[in-house]
C-alpha cells in the first residue's frame, strides 16, 4: 500500500463484556471442521462504512463528517442477538452475530455517513445496510463453500440467542493495518454521542 495513505474504516467498538460473550461463541465455533478465518476476539467490532485507502490528507476531512453525522445524536441500546450467515447458509461467506434492537439507529447513521462521505469522493454502497457483527469469512476452496453439519446445527441453536447489550455511546474511526498474522486496528478519532 501507499506510504501516504491509511486503510479506513468507520465502526462501532465493543465494550470487553460483549467481546467476551462473544469471543465464547468465536471459541465454540472454532473446533468446527469447517474452514473459516475467525476473527480474533480484540478486533471484533461493527463496521458503519469502510472506507479503503485513504490519503492522509483526507483524515481530518473524514472526522469533521463523523462529527457532523454524530454530535447531535443520541445513545441508544445495541441488542446482539443471534447467529447468521451472509449471504446464506447455502453459499456462506460471513458468519456473523446479529441484532435486535438499535438497528434502525445504526441504519440511520450509516446511511448519514454514505450520503455525507459522497462529498469527499467516497462511492455509496449498493447494498442495503445489514448490523452485525463478523465472528468468521469462510475460505473458499475451488469456488465453492459448504458448511457441516456440526456448524450448521450450532447456528441453528443459537440463531436467537441472546449475547448481550450495550448503551452505544461512542463511534470511531480505525486504521486497519494488514499484517501476516492477521490485522492490527488502531482508533484513530472517536466521536460521543449525547
Amino acid at each position: 500500500m501507499d506510504e501516504s495513505c491509511l486503510r479506513l474504516f468507520i465502526a462501532l467498538t465493543l465494550p470487553d463484556d460483549i467481546r467476551a460473550t462473544l469471543e465464547k461463541v468465536l471459541s465454540a465455533s472454532a473446533s468446527m471442521p469447517d474452514k473459516v478465518k475467525w476473527v480474533e476476539p480484540n478486533n471484533l467490532h461493527l463496521t458503519l462504512k469502510f472506507l479503503g485507502n485513504v490519503p492522509k490528507f483526507a483524515v481530518n476531512k473524514i472526522c469533521s463528517v463523523i462529527d457532523v453525522v454524530i454530535s447531535s445524536r443520541k445513545k441508544f441500546v445495541y441488542e446482539l442477538q443471534g447467529l447468521g450467515c451472509f449471504p446464506n447458509l447455502a453459499r456462506p461467506r460471513v458468519l456473523f452475530a446479529g441484532a435486535s434492537q438499535g438497528m434502525e439507529q445504526l441504519k440511520s447513521i450509516a446511511q448519514d455517513f454514505e450520503d455525507q462521505l459522497v462529498a469527499l469522493g467516497f462511492e455509496k454502497e449498493n447494498r442495503d445496510f445489514k448490523p452485525h457483527i463478523t465472528l468468521g469469512r469462510f475460505k473458499h476452496g475451488h469456488g465453492k463453500t459448504s458448511v457441516s453439519n456440526q456448524l450448521l446445527t450450532f447456528i441453528g441453536n443459537n440463531k436467537s440467542t441472546y449475547f448481550g447489550s450495550f448503551t452505544v455511546s461512542n463511534i470511531t474511526l480505525v486504521q486497519s493495518i494488514l499484517k501476516a498474522d492477521g490485522p492490527l486496528y488502531t482508533p484513530l478519532y472517536t466521536q460521543h454521542l449525547k
